[in-house]
């Protein structure tokens, strides 16, 4: 009769012998024990064939368990083992093998709620036909012994995805080093058949004095990141495309920040979005998904300036009323999507500069619908950013009246600039007076008056007081005309 489950054995020497000195007392054990527990809750991520672990005490008191299970009771067994029945040991596949599902890790602890930790699993061995000439060498190396095999997981619940820290599998997690260096701050694990150092706590890496190809170990571990981990990790992303209960928003922080993962692991970031940029990635304001070269990103030339991030809000407004296709991205899917090393070769992305949002604004009339508010943001953000020539014509400019626009050349008569609230002393003459508008494009405006190019003057205080006397006189005639009018109405109906 067979024992059905697995026994591991531990040498817990009690006294000293000629094997080792190394003793292990209860206290020692209880540490064991909460290191293992630690990591426990992964442990069972990238495994084929082990689905429950549990540590106990005594024989009947449990202190820890943690179990996998596929996702609403769906039986996983066959796909975690599916790889492991289609390879053979003694020769490479033509073709790739994939495998995927979801599964729950539950973990349970005295005195602690159950947790339930789902994820998306994905594995990889890699065949044949998809290597590279050097990956095939090394594969067939009967010295090092490797296999193309590799996984990726993604949490999908219970896990701040913004705080998650990405960990190193051999199948089993490698040890978590204190100062946090085992970790490849990628938002996902990553699980492969790495070549480790002798100790089996890290995967190996030249050192300073040393150069990769004098080690078909770090060659191995280089590609096995740039090669296969890369096609893995985009089939991840697929799937996670495909699930239309995830959101864009989870979609995005499944793929990695360039600036803040682990250096060792920046070749991954070239292979991995040159593909991943090749899916119906972006999502629009209104949830359709649209390819790289189709999609308008927003996001701003470096050298583009900007008085208010109210601005920035306005210009949204213009895109998404303009475009179907705009596509607002966190911040460091910005930095990759500009970035000309991860663009898919022969593409280019469409940001938002000065010039796209004058072609937009010429082509149809529809920001004359903005607030006036509005209005100023985009005035202003064309000053800053473009020559004069380009928008002359546009009526953005913003009259006291608040219901009048005048564009900056074109009107019929002149619009006066109002530097010391003479606007007061000109009631019911608001739609020529401009004075409510932002100190900033108020200067703009100035230089423009006194180049004498374009339909604005600046009320001076002496010319204001020919004004008025040109008002008054205007509306002492008209008193006059309408006094006139009502004598000679008075004396009809007498008669």
């Amino acid at each position: 009769m067979f024992f059905l489950e697995t026994l591991f054995w531990f040498p817990i020497r009690q006294e000293v012998s000629e094997l080792s000195n190394k003793l292990y007392t209860t206290d020692k054990i209880k540490e064991l024990f909460e290191s293992f527990e630690e990591e426990g809750e992964t442990i069972l991520l990238f495994l084929k064939s082990v689905n429950l672990i549990s540590i106990y005490d005594t024989q009947f008191q449990k202190k820890f368990e943690v179990q996998m299970k596929g996702i609403a009771n769906e039986d996983i067994t066959d796909k975690r083992e599916y790889i492991k029945n289609k390879v053979t040991p003694t020769a490479i596949p033509t073709d790739s093998i994939w495998s995927q599902y979801k599964a729950a890790l539950i973990t349970w602890k005295p005195e602690e709620s159950q947790t339930v930790q789902e994820w998306l699993i994905v594995n990889h061995f890699q065949g044949e036909r998809d290597m590279s000439k050097t990956m095939s060498t090394l594969a067939h190396d009967e010295e090092l012994g490797y296999a193309p095999y590799v996984g990726v997981a993604f949490p999908l619940n219970g896990v701040e995805v913004n705080t998650f820290r990405g960990h190193v599998f051999c199948f089993l997690p490698l040890p978590i080093e204190p100062d946090g260096k085992s970790m490849t701050n990628l938002p996902i694990h990553v699980n492969g058949f790495f070549a480790l150092t002798s100790n089996r706590r890290h995967m190996l890496w030249a050192t300073h004095d040393q150069h990769e190809s004098d080690d078909n170990r770090l060659v191995w571990n280089k590609l096995i990141i740039s090669e296969l981990l890369s096609v893995a990790y985009v089939r991840l992303v697929d799937v996670l495309l495909d699930d239309m209960a995830i959101s864009p928003e989870v979609v995005y922080l499944s793929l990695p920040d360039g600036e803040n993962i682990d250096p060792k692991w920046s070749i991954l970031l070239k292979a991995l979005y040159r593909k991943v940029f090749k899916l119906k990635l972006f999502s629009t304001e209104n949830k359709r998904r649209v390819y790289f070269p189709d999609a308008l990103f927003f996001i701003f030339e470096n050298e583009e300036k900007f008085s208010s991030n109210e601005i920035k809000d306005t210009l949204w407004n213009v895109a998404t009323k303009y475009s179907e296709n705009v596509v607002r991205l966190p911040r460091h899917l910005q930095n990759a999507v500009v970035h000309f090393e991860f663009i898919p070769e022969g593409t280019k992305p469409t940001t938002i500069n000065a010039e796209l949002i004058c072609r937009f604004l010429h082509e149809k009339p529809q920001y004359e619908s903005f607030s006036t508010r509005q209005k100023q943001h985009i005035l202003q953000y064309l000053f800053d950013n473009i020559s004069v020539d380009r928008f002359q014509n546009l009526r953005l400019l913003p009259t006291n009246d608040q219901a009048t626009c005048v564009s900056l050349k074109g009107a019929l008569e002149p619009v006066y600039i109002c530097l010391h609230s003479e606007e007061k002393m000109f009631p019911l003459m608001e739609w020529k007076l401009v004075s409510s508008i932002p100190e900033d494009t108020k200067r703009h405006l100035i230089k423009l008056a006194k180049s004498g190019m374009y339909v604005h003057d600046i009320l001076k205080t002496l010319y204001a007081i020919s004004l008025i006397f040109f008002y008054c006189y205007r509306v002492v005639i008209l008193t006059i005309i309408f006094l006139i009018l009502c004598f000679r109405y008075t004396q009809c109906k007498n008669l």
